[in-house]
């Protein structure tokens, strides 16, 4: 579940959207046991990059890898930061699980 989702985009008209992630470098580390940042650098990725010009707010609750992301689109180029939590989140149990409580 979002608990913020704002996102403000200037898009190109008349052009297909790009439909292939091309990521240009990525940096990530640990805060925590269960928290994880990540900085990420991507040209042509979706319909979100397809944008002259764009900003994107998330904070997240209640799903896998819930947490904050900043994400800043210029020319279809677009710079992303994330700080969340990488355990994921089974709505049926209201419960957290690690990818190694699944083996």
């Amino acid at each position: 579940m979002n608990i913020i989702d704002i996102t403000f985009a200037i898009r190109i008209p008349c052009t297909p959207r790009p439909t292939n992630l091309y990521s240009m470098a990525t940096m990530h580390g640990n805060i925590s046991k269960n928290k994880e940042w990540e900085f990420e650098l991507y040209t042509a990725h979706d319909g979100r990059y397809n944008s002259l010009v764009g900003v994107e707010l998330t904070w997240a609750v209640r799903r896998s890898h819930p947490g904050i992301k900043i994400a800043l689109t210029l020319l279809n180029r677009s710079i992303e930061f994330h700080v969340y939590d990488s355990r994921h989140y089974n709505g049926n149990t209201l419960a957290w699980y690690n990818d190694e409580d699944m083996l």
